[in-house]
């Protein structure tokens, strides 16, 4: 066996070692850190006083980011945001919030049986906590769920609005928004395209807040908010819209809600779902990942365009059209099997 490549190593490090930076980053910004920093630098004892932390450890912490680019380190043991650390600052928009959630102690202790997941195909929730699956577990700790609400609110901004910029939505009248939580989807795309009438559908306790961001909004004549169970039925409407919502679920359950939507819709119906697509080969993809925190998490999974086809099939539906966006995930619009 010949010697290690010393970049092969370093880039081996950065794996293996990567919660070594994850961890003091989740801190930095738990406490506010790149907020403090936004007027200009501060000193280390300034940021010490108003994140009330000890400056010694606070420095090291800073210090090891700053290598990293994440800050920048100036005279004096003085400190500035960087446009890195800017994205961690406490915003709807930045990474913040899916920070805290992935670096969460509770979701730390839930992966700490990620090897029982591997073994058993259980997730590693039900071995850690007990409970029947990730819902109950996020519903059971109220704090928790507001922490996974956030990060989902987050993550999806950006996310959708590469959505609502990539497809054509023209020629739809009722869009139905199956799991649409606090309706921001729907909210984008209704404001993109004045013609469209909408529904955000989704269980009570979830959607109770989307009334208020819809009259804020201006929306209230062309949306409305209808709750339920998508296992059950649910609204009517031309075209039925999900977000991240079927890679929640395996294909078993999966096909279920796709054929609740598809006896909503008239024959000339259509089905737009926003995930990822994973593609062949060794290539990085953002779904490859996320692929691992279904396993862990919620008993789902990322799916391939053939996978898309054939769940999409068993549920009566053609897989007509894959859209890329200019972010890592894509539109997959579907219509009934002739």
């Amino acid at each position: 066996m010949n010697a290690p490549d010393p970049q092969l190593i370093e880039a081996m490090w950065q794996i293996v070692g990567s919660k070594l930076l994850t961890k003091p980053l989740y801190v930095a910004a738990k406490i506010g850190v790149p907020d403090q920093l936004l007027s200009g630098p501060l000193s280390i004892d300034e940021l010490a006083r108003r994140t009330g932390t000890h400056a010694p450890s606070l420095y090291r912490v800073l210090r090891a980011l700053a290598s990293t680019g994440i800050f920048a380190e100036g005279p004096e043991k003085t400190f500035s945001n960087t446009p890195a650390s800017e994205m961690f600052v406490n915003n709807p928009a930045s990474l913040r919030a899916m920070l805290l959630w992935i670096n969460d102690p509770r979701h730390d202790h839930a992966w700490e049986s990620f090897l029982h997941s591997v073994q058993t195909g259980e997730t590693a929730v039900q071995a850690s906590s007990g409970k029947s699956d990730v819902w109950q577990w996020l519903r059971d700790d109220i704090d928790l769920l507001g922490i996974f609400q956030n990060a989902m609110t987050s993550n999806a901004a950006n996310l959708h609005r590469a959505a609502v910029e990539a497809y054509d939505f023209g020629g739809i009248d009722v869009l139905v928004d199956v799991g649409g939580g606090h309706g921001h989807l729907l909210m984008k795309v209704l404001e993109a395209h004045p013609s469209i009438r909408g529904i955000v559908f989704d269980q009570p306790e979830v959607c109770g807040a989307a009334g208020g961001e819809i009259e804020k909004r201006g929306l209230s004549r062309r949306c409305d908010v209808q709750s339920g169970d998508f296992f059950k039925n649910v609204p009517a409407g031309d075209a039925h819209i999900m977000s991240f919502i079927l890679h929640d679920w395996l294909d078993e359950p999966a096909t279920e809600i796709l054929r609740n939507i598809r006896k909503a819709q008239p024959a000339h119906g259509k089905l737009l779902l926003i995930e990822s697509v994973i593609p062949k080969g060794n290539d990085r993809h953002f779904g490859k990942l996320i692929d691992m925190e279904m396993l862990a998490l919620a008993a789902g999974r990322e799916r391939t365009a053939a996978e898309w086809e054939k769940l999409l099939d068993g549920a009566g539906f053609r897989l007509t059209r894959i859209i890329e966006t200019e972010s890592p995930i894509a539109v997959i619009e579907a219509k009934h099997l002739s």
